[in-house]
């Protein structure tokens, strides 16, 4: 991704947090405007279309996954490491984005695919491809697609915290919270059977 200015970064980094927020990318412009607090020529001239202004959102979300990417293909790490950084970066973003894998979805279910949505998938992929062979080594193969499943329903539910005063959000609120969590959850999986 190109680099931004901070008006353009400022105005791609609300328009991902509204498409998460709405469950759409069809988040009209004004409301974008109003979000991140900019003026509508702003938009005008950062962005010549709302497209271009999504395919910059699609790229920065890529950017981030990336990042996930990265704990997963350290090989400084250990195994337990490198799964428990890649959950707390996963989990951190979430928190920030929550509901942003509406970009995902609407990457998948487009006829014409941008290459923008083009590279996201990619990475996705690429993500889940290291992340089933980083689980399969820790956790074994039995019973690994629902393991699979606890494992990612386990970072991405509690972010999306709207009940329970709070308890997922108060016990992943920091990095050392998450980390416990994670380790925990980690054990947890490799100690069970169905």
């Amino acid at each position: 991704m190109r680099d931004l200015n901070t008006v353009e970064m400022r105005i791609v980094d609300r328009t991902l947090y509204l498409i998460g927020q709405k469950g759409t990318v069809d988040v009209p412009v004004r409301t974008i405007v109003k979000e991140a607090k900019v003026n509508l020529g702003a938009i005008n001239y950062y962005f010549e279309t709302k497209e271009q202004l999504l395919s910059l959102v699609r790229e920065f979300y890529t950017d981030n996954m990336l990042k996930t990417v990265e704990f997963l293909e350290n090989p400084t790490m250990d195994l337990e490491e490198r799964l428990i950084r890649y959950a707390n970066e996963t989990m951190k973003y979430a928190l920030l984005y929550p509901n942003s894998v509406v970009l995902v979805k609407d990457a998948y279910r487009s006829e014409v695919k941008s290459s923008a949505s083009e590279e996201l998938i990619r990475t996705l992929n690429h993500m889940f491809t290291l992340l089933n062979a980083s689980l399969k080594e820790y956790l074994g193969e039995h019973e690994l697609e629902i393991k699979k499943m606890i494992f990612m329903s386990a970072m991405v539910h509690p972010t999306e915290d709207n009940a329970n005063d709070g308890l997922y959000s108060r016990n992943i609120d920091t990095a050392e919270k998450r980390i416990y969590y994670i380790q925990c959850l980690l054990k947890m999986l490799k100690n069970s059977s169905c």
